[in-house]
């Protein structure tokens, strides 16, 4: 007891010094001498710190340098009382954020061969979890038989959509455990499963994604919320394992809306088609009735034009409207099926392929 005692006074000893220390400026300026510029969080009062003006930040743009983000109050450090100024994180995004697409669609494909995802189905790191008690192996070719079930390979697995209801998928992701020699395989497994949404989601029906996660399979639960996953209920003792017994089941869901604003990518394709639109206009020789640059727009036009690329047109226009409704922009509407032909509002656009023309200027 008294060692103990001993040792509780010498830390709170220790912790009054560390409080009662005051470092210089310099000391600190060294200690973050090392570290990038974007990483230094030290300066001394009165350095100068040069800001450029930064273009509008389109994806198809060139920017020599990332934008310095502004506060609300209209500063972007805050004064201390040893002399310092500590730079703190904006109270709000930059204006235009920069983005790199990480889950290109190309991540994954289609398939239609049961021969490609049996073989990830039944290795037995995978089985395990798969499977249940008494079940034999796996054969997914009577499933993809019917196409309304999907198949989407990438590499070291695969992951298959079965329907369920108009709109609505059950996922069931299978990866092999990737090998030492791999680089950052959790990383891949991500994007591939992001990127496996994102086709879902804007080349099919689909609205709702459902999967379901035993308790015995923790790097599945673990992964679930990293990839957009929502844990919606738990049932107790339902799933007979193939190892474990009786488990229990986390019941899990994504759904539209929540898969949009966790997909920042799809500000990409928003501003590209915004940039598309702008040229446009100008080999009409018209100008463009521009509104503000706003995040939240492209990411609802990424999405809307995503669908509509992916031969999803009518509910490309119904989710884009009803966003629009909400967020107070002007509704679009569908001219023509065949050819595909929007009114936009300020133009129709006829769609071509991947990109579009303006046909007519209102």
């Amino acid at each position: 007891m008294a060692a103990s005692k001993k040792r509780k006074e010498r830390r709170a000893l220790e912790r009054a010094q560390r409080a009662a220390a005051i470092i210089p400026p310099d000391v600190m300026e060294a200690v973050h001498a090392s570290a990038p510029p974007i990483l230094r969080l030290v300066r001394s009062e009165g350095a100068f710190i040069p800001v450029e003006s930064a273009s509008a930040g389109r994806a198809s743009e060139n920017i020599a340098a990332v934008p310095e983000e502004k506060r609300s109050d209209g500063m972007v450090g805050s004064p201390q009382g040893d002399g310092a100024v500590v730079t703190t994180i904006a109270d709000r995004p930059a204006e235009r954020s920069i983005l790199v697409d990480s889950i290109p669609p190309n991540l994954v494909r289609r398939s239609f061969d049961a021969d490609e995802i049996n073989p990830f189905l039944n290795d037995p790191s995978v089985y395990k979890y798969a499977a249940y008690e008494g079940m034999g192996e796996f054969d997914l070719a009577p499933l993809l038989a019917d196409t309304r079930n999907v198949l989407l390979m990438a590499d070291h697995g695969g992951m298959i959509f079965h329907w369920q209801a108009l709109g609505v998928y059950q996922v069931h992701t299978n990866f092999l455990k990737a090998q030492r020699h791999y680089s950052g395989p959790g990383t891949y497994v991500l994007n591939a499963c992001r990127a496996a949404y994102r086709w879902m989601f804007t080349n099919t029906d689909c609205v709702t994604l459902l999967t379901l996660i035993p308790a015995h399979n923790r790097a599945a639960s673990m992964f679930a919320p990293l990839a957009g996953w929502t844990k919606e209920f738990e049932r107790k003792n339902v799933w007979p394992s193939v190892e474990d017994g009786l488990v229990d089941m986390s019941f899990l869901a994504l759904r539209y809306d929540d898969w949009v604003r966790k997909t920042p990518e799809l500000m990409l394709a928003g501003r590209a088609f915004h940039n598309q639109l702008e040229r446009e206009f100008e080999r009409h020789g018209a100008q463009d009735k521009k509104h503000p640059d706003e995040d939240c727009h492209d990411l609802h036009v990424g999405a809307c034009f995503e669908m509509i690329r992916g031969g999803q047109l009518d509910k490309a226009v119904i989710l884009y409207n009803r966003w629009a409704q909400f967020a107070g922009y002007g509704q679009i509407e569908i001219v023509s099926h065949n050819p595909a032909v929007l009114n936009i509002g300020t133009a129709l656009i006829q769609i071509y392929g991947d990109t579009f023309k303006v046909v007519k200027v209102l």
